[in-house]
């Protein structure tokens, strides 16, 4: 236990040494957000002792949570998460209606509010024991998958999953307008409001002459993680493992080449979006989950609406326009576009060079034109399962580094479980 306890003590002074600094020499851009910023220092302080203690006087008084425990408590925690997302839905009609002056709105708004509060208060106190169970469920398909080290009844999980459900902090996003790449990200407080946000993007547009971006955040790799309080549980599950993929990720060549250049950024994301996925599943299945078959995507029929079909095509032109110079009108383009996404029900709020910076680092999305994850997905089929997968890719310090030993990697043996 002491040599557990150093690490993963080691893993926090680490997260703090290496996360944003609250110092005065902030950058411009960080300078017009400061009074938004969100301090992950501060985050992992409140929060990485509570759980860590919890566990620790488990072990001390032999009274570790049952699975019969944590699962009632999970069940209890997403169905009270549900309820607050259906009260929710029925306070913002209740709000839209309540200036046609509806009869008895006001009391209905009331009692609603006050039925919220004794739901989010029963989410706290369940909260804790549902992260627990949800964590050990994870930490044994890690397990399975070759991580870790097991000693007769006991085992070793390095980093150990650890995740909070909790708001994710926004995100502010800057790209140059002559060309798209991430060039400054900031962390921004969650409670930000839609007027604030644009407010911080007109700031960074004005006065830095960028584009810009404030964007909501799935999950965060802190220590412990920072997990979105969903209400789906395969999504929970993909998100968290998704986390812990980039937390190993950081002590192996791949995770401390993240910022090396915008490729093998996006290796490490696209990384931990197909690891994330692919052991989320079995989380998902080992908690009784369906997860249905994955066959081969059907092209989109012509004249049918497809986003990810109208999406590439539109960061292409978009590539197209910004690499003659074509600023403003590949602006407008932008915003033309962003109205046909919204007309077909996507409401995407700002489309810009910041957006596609963004999302174009995780190679498989449609706002990306990288074959990063074609080609990942070409390595997946050569290795016998998702753990040897994550092993190997580790070791690449850089994606050229991964086009090398991608090109000289053999096949192995035929895929088990992963």
């Amino acid at each position: 236990m002491r040599w557990m306890r150093r690490a993963v003590l080691g893993l926090l002074l680490l997260v703090l040494l290496l996360g944003p600094q609250d110092a005065v020499t902030l950058d411009p851009i960080q300078a017009l957000a400061s009074g938004h910023r969100f301090s992950l220092e501060g985050w992992v302080v409140a929060n990485f002792p509570g759980k860590w203690v919890r566990r620790l006087e488990a072990v001390w008084t032999g009274s570790p949570l049952t699975a019969k425990e944590g699962r009632a408590a999970l069940d209890r925690f997403m169905s009270a998460a549900r309820e607050e997302e259906n009260l929710q839905a029925r306070l913002n009609q209740l709000a839209a209606l309540d200036s046609q002056g509806g009869p008895g709105i006001s009391q209905e708004a009331t009692d609603l509010q006050a039925r919220v509060r004794r739901l989010r208060a029963e989410q706290k106190r369940l909260r804790g024991r549902a992260e627990e169970y949800l964590e050990s469920v994870i930490s044994t398909v890690l397990l399975e998958q070759g991580f870790g080290w097991k000693w007769g009844p006991f085992s070793f999980l390095f980093p150990p999953v650890d995740f909070r459900f909790d708001r994710l902090p926004r995100i502010l996003l800057v790209s140059p307008r002559q060309r798209i790449q991430l060039v400054d990200t900031v962390l921004l407080d969650p409670t930000l409001t839609i007027p604030e946000m644009e407010h911080l993007e007109d700031q960074v547009i004005q006065q830095r002459g960028m584009s810009a971006l404030v964007e909501g955040l799935g999950g965060m790799a802190a220590y412990p993680a920072i997990v979105s309080q969903g209400t789906d549980l395969r999504t929970s599950l993909q998100t968290a493992t998704h986390e812990w993929v980039h937390q190993y990720l950081f002590f192996h060549p791949l995770g401390l080449g993240y910022w090396r250049d915008p490729d093998t950024t996006s290796l490490n994301e696209t990384v931990a979006d197909m690891a994330g996925r692919e052991m989320g599943d079995m989380a998902f299945q080992d908690l009784g989950g369906v997860v249905p078959p994955q066959g081969k995507p059907l092209p989109p029929e012509e004249g049918v609406f497809s986003f990810n079909r109208e999406m590439r095509a539109t960061r292409l032109h978009v590539d197209e326009l910004l690499v003659q110079g074509k600023v403003d009108e590949a602006e407008a383009y932008m915003e033309e576009r962003r109205r046909f996404f919204v007309e077909h029900g996507y409401y995407i709020r700002k489309l810009n060079q910041a957006y596609f910076a963004f999302y174009g680092t995780y190679a498989d999305s449609p706002a990306s034109v990288s074959p990063i994850a074609g080609q990942l997905r070409e390595l997946r089929g050569r290795t016998a399962s998702i753990g040897e997968f994550i092993r190997l890719v580790a070791r690449f310090g850089s994606y050229q580094d991964f086009l090398r030993r991608l090109a000289a990697q053999q096949p192995s043996a035929a895929p088990g479980r992963g």
